[in-house]
Protein backbone atom coordinates (compact mmCIF):
# COMPACT_ATOMS: atom_id res chain seq x y z
CA UNK A 1 0.00 0.00 0.00
CA UNK A 2 1.31 3.84 -1.08
CA UNK A 3 2.01 5.41 2.08
CA UNK A 4 -0.29 8.39 0.46
CA UNK A 5 -3.12 5.79 -0.21
CA UNK A 6 -3.17 5.51 3.82
CA UNK A 7 -2.34 9.15 4.58
CA UNK A 8 -4.17 11.39 2.19
CA UNK A 9 -6.90 9.24 0.13
CA UNK A 10 -8.20 7.00 3.23
CA UNK A 11 -7.84 9.85 6.04
CA UNK A 12 -11.11 11.00 7.23
CA UNK A 13 -11.45 13.82 10.17
CA UNK A 14 -11.20 11.22 13.14
CA UNK A 15 -9.15 11.01 16.46
CA UNK A 16 -7.21 7.87 15.11
CA UNK A 17 -5.92 9.30 11.72
CA UNK A 18 -4.63 12.88 13.88
CA UNK A 19 -3.31 10.06 16.08
CA UNK A 20 -1.53 8.45 13.12
CA UNK A 21 0.17 11.56 11.82
CA UNK A 22 1.16 13.10 14.83
CA UNK A 23 2.63 9.54 15.29
CA UNK A 24 4.60 9.51 12.06
CA UNK A 25 6.15 12.71 12.46
CA UNK A 26 7.19 12.30 15.61
CA UNK A 27 8.83 9.39 14.06
CA UNK A 28 10.18 11.64 11.27
CA UNK A 29 12.02 14.26 13.62
CA UNK A 30 13.25 11.28 16.18
CA UNK A 31 13.70 7.68 14.66
CA UNK A 32 14.03 4.81 17.27
CA UNK A 33 11.68 5.37 19.69
CA UNK A 34 10.32 2.60 22.14
CA UNK A 35 6.40 2.96 22.46
CA UNK A 36 6.67 4.41 26.66
CA UNK A 37 8.82 6.95 24.91
CA UNK A 38 5.58 7.72 22.01
CA UNK A 39 3.18 7.95 24.53
CA UNK A 40 4.83 10.19 26.98
CA UNK A 41 6.27 12.55 24.26
CA UNK A 42 2.36 12.60 22.20
CA UNK A 43 0.45 12.75 25.66
CA UNK A 44 -1.47 9.12 24.54
CA UNK A 45 -1.69 5.98 26.21
CA UNK A 46 -0.18 2.74 25.71
CA UNK A 47 -3.44 1.27 23.85
CA UNK A 48 -3.83 4.18 21.88
CA UNK A 49 0.13 3.81 20.70
CA UNK A 50 -0.12 0.31 20.22
CA UNK A 51 -4.11 0.14 18.32
CA UNK A 52 -2.13 3.09 15.56
CA UNK A 53 1.48 1.05 15.45
CA UNK A 54 -0.53 -1.91 14.31
CA UNK A 55 -2.37 -0.18 11.65
CA UNK A 56 0.91 1.54 10.37
CA UNK A 57 2.76 -1.54 10.85
CA UNK A 58 0.29 -3.56 8.22
CA UNK A 59 0.89 -0.99 6.15
CA UNK A 60 4.25 -1.42 5.76
CA UNK A 61 5.09 2.55 6.87
CA UNK A 62 6.76 1.71 10.11
CA UNK A 63 8.87 -1.26 11.60
CA UNK A 64 9.63 -2.56 14.83
CA UNK A 65 13.09 -3.70 16.18
CA UNK A 66 15.10 -4.79 19.16
CA UNK A 67 17.86 -2.76 20.61
CA UNK A 68 21.40 -3.84 18.77
CA UNK A 69 23.71 -6.33 20.29
CA UNK A 70 25.80 -3.57 21.44
CA UNK A 71 23.43 -1.57 23.80
CA UNK A 72 23.93 -1.47 27.04
CA UNK A 73 21.89 -4.26 28.58
CA UNK A 74 18.56 -4.13 30.94
CA UNK A 75 19.05 -5.59 34.44
CA UNK A 76 15.69 -7.51 33.77
CA UNK A 77 13.03 -8.12 30.94
CA UNK A 78 13.12 -8.13 27.12
CA UNK A 79 14.13 -5.25 26.13
CA UNK A 80 11.87 -2.94 24.65
CA UNK A 81 10.80 -2.61 20.38
CA UNK A 82 12.37 0.90 18.81
CA UNK A 83 9.97 1.71 16.13
CA UNK A 84 11.02 3.45 13.07
CA UNK A 85 9.74 4.70 9.92
CA UNK A 86 9.76 1.49 7.22
CA UNK A 87 12.97 3.61 4.93
CA UNK A 88 11.48 1.65 1.67
CA UNK A 89 7.70 2.57 2.64
CA UNK A 90 7.89 5.61 -0.14
CA UNK A 91 10.19 7.84 -1.47
CA UNK A 92 10.74 11.51 -2.33
CA UNK A 93 12.39 13.50 -4.96
CA UNK A 94 14.28 16.36 -4.25
CA UNK A 95 15.25 18.98 -7.02
CA UNK A 96 17.92 21.56 -6.29
CA UNK A 97 18.07 24.50 -8.73
CA UNK A 98 21.32 26.45 -8.46
CA UNK A 99 22.07 29.09 -11.11
CA UNK A 100 24.38 26.87 -13.34
CA UNK A 101 22.96 23.30 -12.41
CA UNK A 102 19.76 21.07 -12.12
CA UNK A 103 20.63 18.40 -9.84
CA UNK A 104 17.73 15.58 -9.00
CA UNK A 105 17.85 13.11 -6.19
CA UNK A 106 15.57 10.05 -4.61
CA UNK A 107 15.85 9.74 -0.88
CA UNK A 108 13.93 6.94 1.44
CA UNK A 109 11.61 7.90 4.58
CA UNK A 110 14.66 7.82 5.95
CA UNK A 111 16.40 10.52 4.21
CA UNK A 112 19.10 8.21 2.52
CA UNK A 113 20.10 8.97 -0.73
CA UNK A 114 19.86 6.01 -3.07
CA UNK A 115 20.25 8.00 -6.53
CA UNK A 116 21.16 11.76 -7.49
CA UNK A 117 21.52 12.89 -11.06
CA UNK A 118 23.19 16.40 -11.85
CA UNK A 119 23.20 18.69 -15.06
CA UNK A 120 24.71 21.62 -15.75
CA UNK A 121 22.57 24.26 -17.37
CA UNK A 122 22.08 28.04 -17.59
CA UNK A 123 19.12 28.27 -15.03
CA UNK A 124 19.35 32.06 -14.59
CA UNK A 125 18.16 32.63 -18.31
CA UNK A 126 15.57 29.58 -19.75
CA UNK A 127 13.50 28.81 -16.83
CA UNK A 128 11.22 26.62 -18.63
CA UNK A 129 14.34 24.27 -20.31
CA UNK A 130 15.25 23.98 -16.95
CA UNK A 131 11.76 22.44 -15.87
CA UNK A 132 12.49 20.43 -18.96
CA UNK A 133 16.28 18.97 -17.98
CA UNK A 134 14.35 18.63 -14.35
CA UNK A 135 12.13 16.24 -15.61
CA UNK A 136 14.94 14.11 -17.31
CA UNK A 137 16.96 14.27 -14.41
CA UNK A 138 14.37 12.85 -12.40
CA UNK A 139 13.17 10.07 -14.42
CA UNK A 140 16.83 9.11 -14.38
CA UNK A 141 17.35 9.20 -10.94
CA UNK A 142 14.18 6.88 -10.38
CA UNK A 143 15.16 3.98 -12.65
CA UNK A 144 18.76 4.03 -11.47
CA UNK A 145 16.61 3.81 -7.51
CA UNK A 146 14.20 1.38 -9.09
CA UNK A 147 11.41 3.31 -7.91
CA UNK A 148 8.09 3.27 -9.36
CA UNK A 149 6.44 6.57 -9.43
CA UNK A 150 3.73 5.04 -7.53
CA UNK A 151 5.70 4.96 -4.47
CA UNK A 152 6.76 8.47 -4.93
CA UNK A 153 5.08 10.94 -2.21
CA UNK A 154 6.14 14.19 -3.68
CA UNK A 155 8.62 16.32 -5.03
CA UNK A 156 10.87 19.11 -3.15
CA UNK A 157 12.17 21.81 -4.94
CA UNK A 158 14.98 24.20 -3.73
CA UNK A 159 15.45 27.70 -5.51
CA UNK A 160 18.57 30.31 -4.99
CA UNK A 161 15.44 33.00 -4.81
CA UNK A 162 13.01 34.08 -2.17
CA UNK A 163 9.48 32.32 -2.36
CA UNK A 164 6.02 33.64 -1.75
CA UNK A 165 4.19 30.77 0.16
CA UNK A 166 0.90 31.43 -0.42
CA UNK A 167 1.11 31.67 -4.50
CA UNK A 168 3.93 29.70 -5.54
CA UNK A 169 5.20 32.93 -7.21
CA UNK A 170 9.39 33.22 -7.08
CA UNK A 171 10.22 36.82 -6.22
CA UNK A 172 12.71 36.96 -8.99
CA UNK A 173 14.59 40.28 -9.17
CA UNK A 174 18.40 39.88 -8.74
CA UNK A 175 18.57 36.50 -8.39
CA UNK A 176 16.45 34.63 -11.12
CA UNK A 177 16.86 37.31 -14.16
CA UNK A 178 14.19 35.65 -16.74
CA UNK A 179 12.26 33.93 -14.11
CA UNK A 180 9.30 37.02 -13.85
CA UNK A 181 5.42 35.53 -13.11
CA UNK A 182 7.02 31.72 -13.46
CA UNK A 183 5.34 29.55 -11.42
CA UNK A 184 8.00 26.40 -10.28
CA UNK A 185 5.57 24.19 -8.74
CA UNK A 186 2.87 24.55 -11.64
CA UNK A 187 5.37 23.33 -14.41
CA UNK A 188 6.53 20.86 -12.04
CA UNK A 189 3.68 18.81 -11.08
CA UNK A 190 2.28 19.09 -15.36
CA UNK A 191 5.64 17.39 -16.45
CA UNK A 192 6.09 15.18 -12.96
CA UNK A 193 2.39 14.29 -12.59
CA UNK A 194 3.30 14.12 -8.84
CA UNK A 195 2.91 16.69 -6.12
CA UNK A 196 5.55 19.67 -5.48
CA UNK A 197 6.60 21.88 -2.71
CA UNK A 198 8.60 24.61 -3.23
CA UNK A 199 11.27 26.37 -1.13
CA UNK A 200 13.89 28.99 -0.92
CA UNK A 201 16.92 26.59 -1.14
CA UNK A 202 18.36 28.02 2.45
CA UNK A 203 15.47 27.21 4.21
CA UNK A 204 15.56 23.80 2.00
CA UNK A 205 18.85 23.46 3.50
CA UNK A 206 17.61 23.91 7.20
CA UNK A 207 14.93 21.34 7.27
CA UNK A 208 17.41 18.47 5.68
CA UNK A 209 19.77 18.99 8.42
CA UNK A 210 16.92 19.39 11.07
CA UNK A 211 15.25 16.13 9.89
CA UNK A 212 18.32 14.04 9.04
CA UNK A 213 21.70 16.32 9.59
CA UNK A 214 23.57 18.03 12.04
CA UNK A 215 20.43 19.55 13.43
CA UNK A 216 18.28 16.44 14.50
CA UNK A 217 17.68 16.59 17.87
CA UNK A 218 18.47 20.30 18.25
CA UNK A 219 16.06 22.37 19.46
CA UNK A 220 16.99 25.67 17.34
CA UNK A 221 18.93 25.64 14.56
CA UNK A 222 20.42 28.11 12.53
CA UNK A 223 21.69 27.29 8.43
CA UNK A 224 24.01 29.57 6.75
CA UNK A 225 24.50 28.97 2.88
CA UNK A 226 27.14 30.33 1.18
CA UNK A 227 26.71 30.06 -2.80
CA UNK A 228 26.24 32.62 -5.77
CA UNK A 229 24.84 34.88 -2.47
CA UNK A 230 24.34 34.19 1.33
CA UNK A 231 21.16 32.65 2.66
CA UNK A 232 20.75 32.33 6.66
CA UNK A 233 17.48 30.37 7.55
CA UNK A 234 16.30 29.57 10.96
CA UNK A 235 14.50 26.27 12.34
CA UNK A 236 12.76 25.59 15.48
CA UNK A 237 11.71 22.12 16.58
CA UNK A 238 9.54 22.95 19.17
CA UNK A 239 7.57 24.92 16.93
CA UNK A 240 7.83 22.45 14.45
CA UNK A 241 8.74 23.98 11.28
CA UNK A 242 11.32 26.46 9.41
CA UNK A 243 11.12 30.61 9.51
CA UNK A 244 9.68 32.11 6.58
CA UNK A 245 12.26 34.84 6.76
CA UNK A 246 15.36 34.03 4.25
CA UNK A 247 18.15 36.49 3.53
CA UNK A 248 20.48 36.69 0.35
CA UNK A 249 23.60 39.08 0.14
CA UNK A 250 23.75 40.18 -3.77
CA UNK A 251 26.44 42.19 -2.98
CA UNK A 252 28.45 43.97 -0.52
CA UNK A 253 32.05 45.54 -1.30
CA UNK A 254 34.09 48.45 -0.67
CA UNK A 255 37.19 49.93 -2.39
CA UNK A 256 39.69 52.47 -0.43
CA UNK A 257 42.39 54.90 -2.01
CA UNK A 258 45.08 56.12 0.61
CA UNK A 259 47.22 59.45 -0.16
CA UNK A 260 49.53 61.38 1.80
CA UNK A 261 47.24 62.91 4.18
CA UNK A 262 43.78 61.78 3.06
CA UNK A 263 41.57 58.57 2.78
CA UNK A 264 38.76 57.87 0.35
CA UNK A 265 36.39 54.53 0.60
CA UNK A 266 33.51 53.82 -1.20
CA UNK A 267 31.01 51.25 -0.13
CA UNK A 268 27.68 49.45 -2.41
CA UNK A 269 25.59 46.52 -0.69
CA UNK A 270 22.66 45.13 -2.07
CA UNK A 271 20.00 43.04 0.65
CA UNK A 272 17.59 41.35 -0.09
CA UNK A 273 15.15 39.68 2.65
CA UNK A 274 11.59 37.81 2.00
CA UNK A 275 10.05 38.13 5.56
CA UNK A 276 6.96 35.90 6.99
CA UNK A 277 4.27 38.18 5.36
CA UNK A 278 5.52 36.85 2.00
CA UNK A 279 6.77 40.06 0.64
CA UNK A 280 10.41 41.07 -0.32
CA UNK A 281 12.58 43.65 0.69
CA UNK A 282 15.29 44.83 -1.60
CA UNK A 283 17.60 47.54 -0.01
CA UNK A 284 20.97 49.25 -1.96
CA UNK A 285 23.05 51.11 -0.35
CA UNK A 286 25.87 53.52 -1.80
CA UNK A 287 28.03 55.25 0.60
CA UNK A 288 31.30 57.72 0.47
CA UNK A 289 34.09 58.16 3.04
CA UNK A 290 36.57 60.85 3.19
CA UNK A 291 39.21 61.28 5.78
CA UNK A 292 41.27 64.00 5.68
CA UNK A 293 44.78 64.78 8.22
CA UNK A 294 44.59 68.66 8.51
CA UNK A 295 47.81 68.04 10.61
CA UNK A 296 49.33 66.22 13.16
CA UNK A 297 46.55 67.23 15.91
CA UNK A 298 43.63 68.07 13.83
CA UNK A 299 41.80 65.20 11.62
CA UNK A 300 38.74 65.60 9.52
CA UNK A 301 35.83 63.11 8.54
CA UNK A 302 32.89 63.73 6.35
CA UNK A 303 30.66 60.47 5.05
CA UNK A 304 27.91 60.64 2.85
CA UNK A 305 25.32 57.84 2.11
CA UNK A 306 21.94 56.99 -0.17
CA UNK A 307 19.20 53.41 0.84
CA UNK A 308 16.75 52.60 -1.29
CA UNK A 309 14.29 50.27 0.19
CA UNK A 310 11.68 48.70 -2.20
CA UNK A 311 9.04 46.09 -1.14
CA UNK A 312 7.06 44.07 -3.68
CA UNK A 313 4.05 44.60 -1.68
CA UNK A 314 2.25 47.23 -0.06
CA UNK A 315 3.45 47.59 3.33
CA UNK A 316 2.22 51.27 4.08
CA UNK A 317 4.46 53.90 4.01
CA UNK A 318 7.61 51.63 3.44
CA UNK A 319 6.72 50.55 -0.38
CA UNK A 320 9.28 52.74 -0.94
CA UNK A 321 11.75 54.44 0.76
CA UNK A 322 15.38 56.32 0.10
CA UNK A 323 17.04 57.36 3.56
CA UNK A 324 19.80 59.99 2.83
CA UNK A 325 22.73 60.39 5.43
CA UNK A 326 25.26 63.11 5.38
CA UNK A 327 27.79 63.58 8.39
CA UNK A 328 31.01 65.22 9.54
CA UNK A 329 33.22 64.86 12.46
CA UNK A 330 36.19 67.28 13.45
CA UNK A 331 38.55 66.12 15.81
CA UNK A 332 41.35 68.13 17.53
CA UNK A 333 44.29 66.53 19.77
CA UNK A 334 44.76 68.92 23.28
CA UNK A 335 47.76 67.57 24.33
CA UNK A 336 48.82 63.56 24.38
CA UNK A 337 45.96 62.28 26.13
CA UNK A 338 42.69 64.85 25.56
CA UNK A 339 41.48 65.38 22.83
CA UNK A 340 37.69 67.24 21.75
CA UNK A 341 35.52 67.93 18.77
CA UNK A 342 32.32 67.85 16.87
CA UNK A 343 30.03 66.02 15.15
CA UNK A 344 26.95 67.08 12.87
CA UNK A 345 24.42 65.04 10.50
CA UNK A 346 21.76 65.74 8.49
CA UNK A 347 18.97 62.92 7.91
CA UNK A 348 16.00 62.81 5.16
CA UNK A 349 13.74 60.27 4.82
CA UNK A 350 11.70 59.91 1.46
CA UNK A 351 8.77 57.88 1.59
CA UNK A 352 6.23 56.69 -2.24
CA UNK A 353 4.10 59.64 -1.89
CA UNK A 354 5.28 61.48 0.65
CA UNK A 355 7.76 65.11 1.52
CA UNK A 356 10.82 63.89 3.37
CA UNK A 357 11.11 63.91 6.83
CA UNK A 358 14.56 65.74 7.47
CA UNK A 359 16.54 65.91 10.97
CA UNK A 360 20.04 67.69 11.78
CA UNK A 361 21.72 66.31 14.71
CA UNK A 362 24.85 67.45 16.65
CA UNK A 363 27.14 66.75 19.47
CA UNK A 364 30.43 67.60 21.20
CA UNK A 365 32.72 65.07 23.00
CA UNK A 366 35.65 65.11 24.83
CA UNK A 367 38.19 62.52 25.13
CA UNK A 368 40.43 61.24 27.54
CA UNK A 369 42.98 58.44 27.09
CA UNK A 370 43.61 56.57 30.08
CA UNK A 371 46.72 54.84 28.90
CA UNK A 372 47.83 51.50 26.54
CA UNK A 373 46.60 48.52 27.54
CA UNK A 374 48.60 45.80 28.84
Amino acid sequence: MRIGALLIDDIAPSARNVNRVRLLQALLHGPGRSRSELGRALGLSRATITGVLLDLERAGIVEQQAEGPDDRPRSNGRPPLQVSLAPSAAYAVGLDFGHRHVRAAVCDLGGRIVSDQYGAFDVDEAPLESFALAEQLAGQALAEAGVDTRDVIGVGVGLPAPIDAATGIVHADGFLPNWHGIRPARELEARLDLPVSLENDANAGAIGEQLFGAGRGVENLAYVQVSAGIGVSFADTERGGVSNNSTNLSFNGSACRTLENDRFCGRVARLSNSTSRSALVTSTSLGLDWFKKLDEDQTLQVSASVIRYVSDQDLGDNLKTHHFRLAGSYSRRINGRLSAGADVGVRALRRAGADPDTDVSGSMFVRYRLGDLG
